[in-house]
């Protein structure tokens, strides 16, 4: 499920962070039912949830986001 979450993410021209919905049926075939390219990251979301499992804190994972903001307006960065 994670190869097809970041083929969808590239496939869609996501950047930075996006969630990426998933069914799974009885016979385990995944589908994809949407791509959301900005998803709730309040301090009370779900993804703050997911970040916490992958051991990166609330304030990196912002942190981390308004680099690569500044990087991308300064032309450091592309998509």
């Amino acid at each position: 499920m994670e190869q097809i979450a970041v083929r969808v993410f590239k496939l869609f021209g996501c950047r930075d962070y996006a969630r990426v919905d998933f069914r799974m049926d009885r016979e385990g075939n995944i589908y994809v039912l949407e791509v959301n390219p900005n998803p709730d990251i309040s301090p009370q979301s779900g993804m703050t949830r997911a970040l916490t499992v992958q051991g990166t804190t609330y304030m990196e994972f912002v942190g981390n986001l308004l680099e690569r903001a500044l990087k991308r307006k300064n032309g450091e960065m592309k998509r």
